[in-house]
């Protein structure tokens, strides 16, 4: 051997392969999640986290901000909905975070051009950290709160094609 280890090639490449499996169900996630997601989700399918945190907080608003965005954007809100539904909530949280913070991270957020998912549910320094964190039945196995908005948005699919099915035997 000339300055490498036994089998670094053969290592190499089994670490090629683990990535790139990595990337692609990656890949799958996101397509799934596009697939299932085709129009704006509304509040009443939002995870019991979403919900306590849109009644307004007085500790954990600024991380909120960060949850509600990403969260909002990965439900397919178009921006003006997302920035009213932030600068409405923001009133609701006891002090209010100043104007001028909801603008700069909403223009932060939206200057990026990019879709990114709201912290995961074991994130230790959200949900759980101030208190907004109180599971439902249907939190089981849930690992981000746009899981949970698919969950659901998957449940009233089958629901919908199950009515429509019944009705063409009639």
């Amino acid at each position: 051997l000339r300055g490498g280890r036994e089998n670094e090639a053969g290592l190499l490449f089994a670490e090629a392969v683990d990535w790139w499996s990595k990337q692609r169900k990656e890949e799958m996630k996101r397509i799934r999640r596009e697939s299932v997601i085709t129009k704006k989700a509304p509040p009443e399918l939002f995870p019991p986290c979403i919900k306590r945190i849109a009644e307004g907080l007085e500790d954990g608003r600024k991380r909120s901000v960060l949850i509600l965005v990403n969260f909002l954007r990965s439900l397919k809100w178009e921006w003006d909905e997302i920035e009213s539904y932030v600068t409405e909530w923001n009133v609701k949280n006891k002090s209010p975070l100043p104007d001028n913070y909801i603008r700069g991270q909403l223009r932060w957020h939206r200057n990026r051009n990019k879709t990114v998912l709201p912290p995961n549910c074991d994130n230790t320094a959200y949900y759980k950290s101030f208190g907004v964190c109180n599971p439902d039945a249907s939190c089981r196995g849930i690992k981000n709160p746009v899981n949970y908005v698919i969950r659901s948005m998957e449940a009233g699919s089958r629901k919908s094609r199950r009515k429509t099915a019944k009705r063409k035997k009639e």
